[in-house]
This record gives C-alpha cells, structure tokens and sequence, in this order.
C-alpha cells in the first residue's frame, strides 16, 4: 500500500459512519446516473434511523419514497423513509441529525 493510499486510509476512518455511508451513497447515485448526493438520518445515539440517495430523475422501481419525483433528493428521501417520530419533537429538542454528502443548495 502507498503513502497516499494509507494517508487516504487513515482519513477515511476518521470519519463519522454516517458521513462515510452518505457517500457511499452518492457514489451509487451518481453509477446510476443521478445527481451524487447521499444521505443519513441518525438518533441522537447515532443509530442508523433510515439512509437514501437522490432519485429525483430515475425511472421504475427504487427504494425511495419520492422516486422519479423532484423531491427526491437525498435528504427528502431519507426523512420520508424514517418515521416522523424517529425525527420529530417538539421545542427544538435534538432527536436526529443528518448526514449528506453534499449540502443543499439555495439560490
């Protein structure tokens, strides 16, 4: 193994489980031939809650709530694919963070 494949390595495995599976994510949407954008929801342990990717211009059967839809973006899919009251609480009070592997954009 080289340097920059060990330096990659130890990189990779300092980070969060749920940042690596987001883009384990992207890179399957992006194969697919969709926008490489990755997400997953965790409690506030840090279980796994649900994890999608963006679907938003694939055709016939997937895994996302919204597919073929242009609310299937990663993150959507990801809360719709979770219960709400996996995610949901009342006051602001933190039950679940999400990972994505690129940040939404505004314009």
């Amino acid at each position: 193994m080289s340097r920059e494949e060990r330096d990659f390595d130890t990189a990779w495995h300092a980070v969060p489980e749920p940042v690596r599976g987001a883009l384990a994510l992207a890179y399957e949407a992006l194969a697919a031939g969709g926008l490489a954008v990755g997400a997953v929801l965790t409690d506030a342990g840090g279980r796994t809650l649900a994890a999608s990717r963006n679907e938003a211009y694939e055709e016939g059967p997937g895994t996302g709530p919204l597919r073929g839809t242009p609310l299937a973006h990663a993150e959507m899919n990801a809360l719709g694919a979770a219960s709400p009251q996996d995610w949901l609480r009342p006051h602001g009070a933190r039950l679940a963070e999400l990972a994505a592997a690129r940040e939404p954009r505004t314009r």
